[in-house]
């Protein structure tokens, strides 16, 4: 099999109050509902709607020092941030507001400070598509 078929994957973006910083690695995760709908009529099959969307994601980066600061000084948990995550250099990205719910700082004595956020997608949730 060919591996030009592969992506690299490599970081995305968040921004907050204006700065930009580089994440390292990330996941994310889209949900949605599905409503049952199953009567006396499904003929012994349940039967679903789509109901609300939802979504997670998580986000490694490094802390590095900025103008304005550190990363984890930018984006404090309990805030939103404008999260674009790509998926390697495909042009796709994972994208949407996020409501920060938790922050981890590591500071490792043989390698770089580094931290990490998690959040909740908050409102419309831009998917890669085709």
């Amino acid at each position: 099999m060919a591996t030009t078929d592969r992506v690299a994957g490599k970081g995305g973006t968040t921004t907050y109050a204006g700065t930009t910083f580089h994440v390292t690695s990330w996941e994310g995760e889209v949900n949605a509902e599905a409503l049952e709908t199953t009567d006396s009529s499904s003929g012994s099959y349940r039967e679903y709607i789509p109901g609300l969307v939802s979504g997670t994601v998580s986000a490694d980066y490094n802390i590095v020092t900025t103008a304005s600061g550190m990363p984890h000084d930018v984006i404090p948990r309990g805030n939103t941030a404008a999260v674009v995550l790509n998926i390697g250099g495909s042009g796709k990205t994972l994208s949407g507001s996020v409501l920060i719910t938790q922050v981890r700082y590591r500071n490792p004595i043989d390698g770089v400070a580094s931290g990490s956020f998690t959040g909740n997608f908050t409102g419309t949730i831009t998917e890669p598509t085709g």
